[in-house]
């Protein structure tokens, strides 16, 4: 009888730690970049914390390039896109962990 409510606490534990990981989506369609060019280094990596407003790559459409900000503060535990990639308006670029904000 005590394995239940064990089972019970650890999914509510994963379900609040699913809770603080939300998501930098793109603004528009067109391609995706981690940084300004080749020779420069990503705007953000994996494990780097991050701040509302800053910049973590841009979507270039028809010449026209896009800064995409982040909306959350948080520590990016992924990249979802690679650079040079297509994106989708809505898509998912980064996955952030708002609970080590």
């Amino acid at each position: 009888k005590e394995i239940l409510p064990k089972a019970v606490a650890a999914k509510g534990l994963e379900k609040a730690a699913a809770s603080s990981i939300q998501s930098i989506k793109a603004p528009m369609v067109g391609t995706f970049y981690h940084s300004m060019s080749e020779d420069h280094p990503p705007f953000v990596v994996d494990g780097e914390k991050i701040t509302p407003g800053q910049k973590v790559g841009i979507i270039e459409t028809m010449k026209i390039i896009k800064d995409v900000a982040s909306n959350l503060k948080g520590r990016i535990v992924k990249v979802s896109v690679k650079n040079g990639q297509s994106v989708e308006y809505g898509q998912e670029l980064f996955s952030v962990d708002t609970s080590e904000a």
